[in-house]
């Protein structure tokens, strides 16, 4: 067998070949299985390079060609490929030809689900109302396939009878004949004899002026066995003889495709000539040609029915009993198969259906979920508005009680200094007017000096008095964090808190401390050292009345990394109005006698800005308080401690 041709390389040279192969095969479409082996090989070439609008065309050219051949069965490849490209956007011309070929040629192979979603995809693209004609007939083609599936034969025939008009009215020059072919079948299925072999003489009629051969050879069969079912077996013998002149002119694939049919249509003639020997030989000849070919199920069973009347004839019972058995087996075979097929889509319904009520489900919950985040946020939103109210009250109350408490403090010192520089004004003022008088003496003088020396020192001393506290007042305390010092030991640690106990107290305290030390702890010692004053100051001024005996018990231990300190005593507690505000600035119970309410205050931003930890308090009133510092502490290696940490703090 010669090889092809190599294919065009340029753009430009690919169209003009492609433009050359069309007009060759329109001129003879019998031939077009020529033109396969280049036209196959130039797709070749066109899958390994990008998607373009001549591969479409190409794909279009190829499918024709196929059909020509009568191989339509082997297109789905290609029409899969070419419909991708078209998904692209390329090869807008062809789209609604391949669209109808694939939907087509899934309905014939009975995918039934496939078909119908490509003709809804047609109905998409108005595929029925499309400019050119011949896009309308593919369309009507298509949807008389999917018709014939369904067994709607009325529509289907109105489908091709529109399909056969319109390819006359555009002249197309592709295979449409076949049209006409299935419009006599489908006259055939509703027993209507007489426009059953009008559609087969009109299928002839243009197979011929086209010059396509073998559609013309299957057609005449058509006609003979029409003729036949009318009794005029002079006309259906001329009508397989010619059918027999033009099988000599098609290629190898249509003559063994057709073949079977011509021997079918011989036999019924000597059928009805009486010569039942020969009608059931040549019958026989034909069901053997159709074992070679993806012919249906019902087509064998068809032949097989028509052989066995013909075998009892020559007193053969037992072959005419095998052929219906067989014929039987093979519409049981279709029964099974169009069974399978209607279980799939069933099946697949089902499953759609249970898919579909999925999603509803889903998509419900997913509302509802998205409600309740809704609410619960709307619900967090809520909270943390109203605890910001709550805040900014309990902020102004704490001021509230700051301003009354700075008040009363300023009170005295101002008060004092405002005495004194009212006696010095009438002092002043007094002596004035003795000097204008000129009574004015020595001794009085002097003393008036002496009184004003006084009067204005202690002024002074009040104003410098109260202008300390109000410094007092405005000082947030806010070391930057020591170097950290681990303290392996618990001495060590014993020593840190000892410390900050006598620096608190002093040695004339009546408070006693007891130390609970189980695990030796790494901390920065002055954040410590100066929290733990805090606290204890804290203890003395309002756990226990002055001068009364009470105990202090420190403890300390670590859950992990994380390390904790406690200090409590068991002195009258906490008030529970100002439990929540007990860290608050300018906090006190004893406003007004010296103290400034920052203590707590202080202690609590030492832990968190410089151990990363957290302060916090529990107390109930006549139950003591207990204050506990919290943080993490990530240990250092044996290798990396330093040597202060082996030997106590001073």
């Amino acid at each position: 067998m010669p090889q092809p041709p190599s294919p065009p390389a340029s753009p430009a040279e690919r169209w003009a070949w492609l433009r050359a192969e069309q007009t060759r095969y329109w001129g003879e479409p019998s031939q077009a299985g020529d033109q396969l082996p280049a036209t196959l090989a130039l797709f070749e070439q066109l899958k390994r390079e990008a998607p373009c609008d001549f591969g479409v065309a190409l794909v279009a050219h190829l499918v024709c060609l196929l059909d020509e051949e009568f191989q339509g069965h082997t297109t789905g490849p290609f029409l899969a490929i070419g419909l991708g490209w078209t998904e692209l956007g390329l090869g807008a011309p062809y789209r609604i030809y391949l669209l109808a070929k694939s939907c087509h040629l899934h309905a014939f192979i009975g995918e039934v689900e496939q078909a119908a979603l490509l003709l809804a995809r047609l109905t998409d693209l108005n595929a029925e109302a499309a400019t050119a004609p011949e896009d309308r007939a593919h369309y009507q083609i298509a949807l008389a396939a999917c018709l014939c599936v369904k067994q709607e034969t009325q529509r289907e025939i109105e489908c091709l009878l529109a399909a056969s008009r319109l390819y006359q009215e555009a002249a197309y020059p592709g295979p449409w004949v076949v049209a006409l072919t299935d419009l006599a079948l489908a006259y055939r299925r509703q027993g209507d004899l007489e426009r059953r072999l009008q559609a087969s003489q009109a299928a002839v009629k243009f197979s011929v002026e086209q010059r396509r051969w073998a559609e013309a050879c299957n057609a005449l069969t058509g006609v003979a066995e029409a003729f036949l079912e009318m009794g005029d077996s002079g006309q259906a013998q001329q009508a397989v003889s010619s059918a027999g002149a033009y099988l000599a002119c098609i290629g190898d694939y249509a003559r063994q495709r057709f073949e079977p049919e011509v021997l079918a249509a011989q036999a019924k003639c000597c059928a009805a000539s009486q010569d039942f020997a020969g009608a059931a030989q040549l019958m026989q000849q034909s069901i053997a040609g159709l074992a070679t070919l993806q012919s249906k199920n019902a087509h064998h069973a068809r032949r097989l029915r028509e052989l066995a009347p013909w075998l009892m004839q020559t007193d053969d019972g037992q072959g005419a009993l095998l052929a219906l058995e067989q014929a039987h087996a093979w519409e049981l075979d279709d029964l099974r198969l169009a069974s399978q097929r209607a279980l799939t889509m069933a099946l697949e319904k089902a499953e759609l259906h249970h898919a579909q009520i999925d999603r509803e489900h889903a998509q419900a919950h997913a509302k509802a979920l998205e409600r309740q985040n809704q609410a619960l946020s709307e619900s967090l939103q809520l909270q943390h508005d109203l605890q910001d109210e709550l805040i900014a009250s309990s902020r102004l109350a704490s001021l509230g009680s700051l301003l009354a408490g700075i008040a009363h403090e300023l009170n005295t010192p101002l008060g004092v200094a405002l005495t004194a520089l009212s006696s010095l004004v009438a002092r002043g003022q007094a002596l004035e007017q003795r000097l204008q008088q000129g009574a004015v003496s020595r001794s009085g003088l002097q003393a008036d000096v002496l009184a004003l020396t006084t009067g204005g020192a202690l002024s002074l001393s009040n104003v410098e008095r109260a202008l300390k506290l109000i410094a007092t007042y405005k000082e947030i305390v806010a070391e930057l964090p020591e170097p950290r010092l681990d303290l392996a030991a618990k001495e060590a640690l014993a020593t840190l808190v000892q410390a900050a106990w006598r620096e608190a107290l002093g040695p004339s305290s009546a408070l006693s401390l007891q130390l609970d030390l189980a695990e030796p702890l790494s901390v920065a010692s002055g954040v410590i050292h100066d929290v733990l004053v805090q606290l204890f100051q804290n203890v003395a001024r309002h756990a226990y009345p002055p001068g009364q005996a009470g105990l202090v018990r420190v403890s300390a231990g670590r859950n992990g990394h994380q390390l904790w300190l406690s200090v409590q005593d068991q002195g009258r507690g906490i008030a529970a109005d100002l439990l929540p505000r007990v860290f608050d600035p300018y906090v006190t119970t004893q406003f007004g006698q010296g103290r400034s309410g920052l203590g707590l205050f202080k202690a609590q931003a030492q832990v968190s800005k410089e151990l990363k930890g957290r302060l916090s308090v529990k107390s109930a009133p006549g139950q003591g308080a207990r204050f506990e510092i919290e943080w993490l502490q990530l240990e250092l290696p044996a290798q990396e401690v330093p040597l202060l940490a082996q030997s106590p703090v001073p």
